[in-house]
C-alpha cells in the first residue's frame, strides 16, 4: 500500500509494515520518531491504492456512538447530513470527526466496510483496537483514497510512536468477515461471556440475556408501584420462551431526585433502593438500575457547589452536551481531567452496586466524557481522561457488576462494557417525524433502531453482547401496527443478543407472545448474516448454510423482489429448491413450505422468510 503520515497537516518519515495474522486478517503497523516535542492537532496516515483487486459498489459505515447511524451506503449516494436545529449533532458527532460531510466523503468510526456488488460479497474492512484514541476513517470517493485519523488530539510527543492498533480484514463473503471479528476480539469476548455465564444471566441455549425495563413505557414516570406490579408478573410473561436464566429486571430513568443527584426520589420510591433490590432478587431476577455518570443538571448540588469540575470551554463557560425535554433542558458534564471529580463519580456508580445492590448497571450519555473542553489538566487530550475514568471505574466496581453501555463511543467502549446498545432509541411508534424532518440520525423510532441494528448485526457476538433495545408486546399506550411489533421483535432476536420490554406485563397481545415464542424457538440454533440489498431500506440475512433466506422491509412501501433480484442471492440450482416458511404448519411440529411465485412482494414494515424444501 502506497501511504504517507501527517502530524499537525504536515508528512512525516515513517515505517509501515502490514503483518499478515492469518489468511483474512493483517496487522498494519506504523513507526516513525518524533524529535522535538509536539501537541497533537491532528495525526492521520493517507492510504492510496489499498483497493486495486476490489471494485467497491458500496460501503458500510459505522457512526460514533450508539445512538450515531451506521448504513451501508451505495457509493453513488450521499452519506447523509443534519439538515435542521444543528445542536442535535452533539448526540451522535464526536470531537474528532468533522460535524457535516462533503458529498465525495464518506466517515465511519471504529471501522470501515468495502463491499463489490451483488451478488458478489467480497469485502475489506478497516477496523481499529485502540482502547483509549477514537479512530476515524475518511473516504474520499473520487481519489479512491483512504484517510485514517489516530484521535491524538491533545497529546504531546516526543519520543518513538509505534502504531499497532490497526487491522485488515479481507474476505470472500459475510461468514469470513463475521468469523474475523470474531477472532480478533476473541479474548475480550470470551471475557464478556464468561461472566454472564457466572453471573448467569446469559442463557446458554438460546444465547440470550432476557429482561424487563421501565422506560418505553413510563419513561421518568416510574414509581415504586409500577416495578412491583410488573416484577411479579415477568417471570409469567417469560414462561413461553422457557429461559434457563436469570432475567433482569432493571429501573430505568425516573428513580432518582435529579439528573446529577444520584439518591432515590422518595416520592416515588419510598422503599429504599436496596430492599426493592431484594425483592427483585427473591422472584429469580437480576435487580438492574439505569444512571446516567457522567450528565449535569444545572440545578443539581454538584453543579452549584463544584463548578469547578464542569467541563468548559476557552472562556470559562460550561459546555452543553445535549439537550434533554424531560430533564429540562441542557445538561452538562464533568472535567475528567480532575482527579476529585473524576472519584467522585466513581464513588457514585459503585454505591449503587454496592449499597443498593444492584449488579446490572446500565450507564447512559457516557459520550460526554468524549466532548472535548478546556481540562485543567492539560498534560494529555479528552480521549485520555475518558479511558482513564473508564478504567478507574471498572476496576473499582464489584467482580460480579455487569456493565451495559449506552449512549457510547463504541470503539473506546469494548474492554469495559460486556454489553453494549448498538442503536438509536426505539419508539412504540415506527417514526418520529419532526426528527425525521430534520435530519436527526440519533431520533427516537423504531425505524431508525432497527436501521442500526442491521447495520451493526456484525458486532453481534463478535465484539459484544449487542442490545438492540426493547421490543413490544402490548396491546395499549402504542402506536405499532403488530406486523411492526414482530419485526422490530424478529430483527432483534436474530440481530442482538438481549431480548427485552418495557410493557405492562398485564397487558400482553398473548396471541403475539405465542407467535413469537414459536420464532424464537426456531430461530435459536440458525446464525444469520446480514446486509443491504439493492433497494433501499431492504435487507436480506442468509443463514450460514445457505439453507434459509429472509428479507426485511424497513421502507414505507411494498418491495416487489423479481426473478432477477432473487438470483442475485441464490444461484439457479438453489432456486429450484426455495419456497416460502410457513409458521402456521411449523406450530404442528413439521416445516412445510408455500409455492413461491415470481414477483413477490415484502409489504412495508414486515418481512418475509423462504426456505430450502429438501
Amino acid at each position: 500500500m502506497d501511504c504517507m503520515l501527517f502530524l499537525n497537516n504536515q508528512t512525516i518519515d515513517c515505517k509501515i509494515e502490514l503483518k499478515k495474522l492469518d489468511e483474512n486478517i493483517s496487522n498494519l503497523i506504523i513507526k516513525t520518531n518524533i524529535e522535538k516535542q509536539v501537541r497533537v492537532e491532528s495525526l492521520y496516515l493517507k492510504v492510496k491504492s489499498f483497493n486495486n483487486q476490489l471494485k467497491i459498489s458500496s460501503i458500510l459505515t459505522n457512526g460514533f456512538q450508539s445512538w450515531s447511524k451506521a448504513y451501508e451506503y451505495n457509493i453513488k449516494e450521499k452519506q447523509t447530513n443534519i439538515r435542521l436545529k444543528p445542536s442535535l449533532l452533539r448526540f451522535i458527532k464526536s470531537g474528532y470527526e468533522p460535524k457535516f460531510i462533503k458529498s465525495k466523503f464518506f466517515i465511519s468510526n471504529f471501522f470501515i466496510t468495502f463491499f463489490e456488488k451483488i451478488p458478489y460479497e467480497n469485502n475489506l474492512t478497516f477496523i481499529s483496537k485502540d482502547q483509549i484514541y477514537p479512530t476515524t476513517f475518511i473516504f474520499d470517493k473520487r481519489r479512491q483514497e483512504l484517510e485514517i485519523y489516530f484521535g491524538f488530539d491533545g497529546e504531546k510527543l516526543n519520543s518513538e510512536l509505534n502504531i499497532d492498533s490497526i487491522y485488515l480484514i479481507k474476505a470472500i463473503n459475510l461468514v469470513e468477515l463475521k468469523d474475523s471479528f470474531k477472532k480478533l476480539f476473541e479474548k475480550e469476548f470470551n471475557f464478556t461471556l464468561e461472566k454472564l455465564k457466572k453471573q448467569k444471566i446469559y442463557d446458554e441455549q438460546l444465547k440470550h440475556i432476557f429482561g424487563w425495563e421501565s422506560w418505553y413505557n413510563y419513561y421518568t414516570s416510574i414509581t415504586e408501584k409500577e416495578i412491583i406490579k410488573n416484577k411479579d408478573l415477568f417471570t409469567e410473561t417469560l414462561k413461553p420462551f422457557k429461559v434457563k436464566s436469570k432475567p433482569v429486571f432493571q429501573i430505568d430513568d425516573g428513580w432518582e431526585k435529579r439528573v446529577g443527584i444520584w439518591d432515590a426520589d422518595l416520592q416515588k420510591f419510598p422503599t429504599p433502593l436496596e430492599k426493592i433490590s431484594n425483592l427483585i432478587e427473591e422472584k429469580g431476577m437480576s435487580p438492574g438500575i439505569w444512571m446516567a455518570p457522567l450528565a449535569l443538571l444545572k440545578n443539581s448540588e454538584i453543579y452549584k457547589n463544584k463548578f469547578e469540575w464542569v467541563l468548559k470551554d476557552e472562556k470559562g463557560s460550561p459546555i452543553p452536551c445535549g439537550n434533554i425535554p424531560l430533564w429540562g433542558g441542557d445538561f452538562y458534564t464533568y472535567d475528567l481531567s480532575i482527579d476529585k471529580a473524576r472519584k467522585y463519580v466513581i464513588d457514585e456508580v459503585k454505591k449503587l452496586s454496592t449499597k443498593h445492590n444492584y449488579k446490572f448497571l446500565k450507564l447512559d450519555f457516557l459520550y460526554a466524557g468524549l466532548v472535548k473542553g478546556n481540562h485543567k489538566n492539560k498534560e494529555h487530550g479528552t480521549a485520555f481522561y475518558y479511558y482513564k475514568f473508564q478504567k478507574e471505574m471498572v476496576e473499582s466496581l464489584p467482580a460480579d457488576t455487569i456493565l451495559l453501555g449506552c449512549g457510547a463511543p463504541l470503539q473506546l467502549s469494548y474492554p469495559f462494557y460486556p454489553i453494549m446498545r448498538i442503536g438509536a432509541d426505539t419508539r412504540e411508534e415506527w417514526e418520529l417525524l419532526i426528527g425525521k424532518i430534520a435530519g436527526y440520525e440519533g431520533r427516537p423510532s423504531a425505524y431508525m433502531s432497527l436501521t442500526d441494528t442491521l447495520n451493526r448485526a456484525i458486532l453481534n457476538n463478535t465484539v459484544y453482547i449487542s442490545d438492540p433495545d426493547v421490543g413490544f408486546m402490548r396491546n395499549s399506550k402504542i402506536k405499532l401496527t403488530r406486523n411492526e411489533k414482530l419485526l422490530i421483535n424478529i430483527i432483534d432476536y436474530i440481530f442482538g443478543s438481549q431480548f427485552m420490554i418495557s410493557d405492562d406485563c398485564d397487558d400482553i397481545d398473548i396471541d403475539l407472545l405465542k407467535e413469537l415464542a414459536v420464532w424464537f424457538e426456531f430461530l435459536k440454533d440458525k446464525k444469520f448474516y446480514c446486509r443491504r440489498f439493492i433497494k433501499k431500506d431492504i435487507y436480506y440475512a442468509k443463514d450460514e448454510n445457505d439453507l434459509i433466506l429472509a428479507f426485511f422491509n424497513l421502507s414505507d412501501k411494498d418491495i416487489i423482489i423479481t426473478e432477477t433480484d432473487f438470483e442475485k442471492l441464490f444461484t439457479q440450482e438453489n432456486k429450484k429448491n426455495i419456497e416460502k416458511f410457513n409458521l402456521i404448519q411449523y406450530l404442528k411440529n413439521s416445516i412445510k413450505y408455500i409455492k413461491l411465485d415470481f414477483p413477490f412482494i415484502v409489504e412495508k414494515h414486515n418481512f418475509i422468510f423462504l426456505a430450502k424444501n429438501e
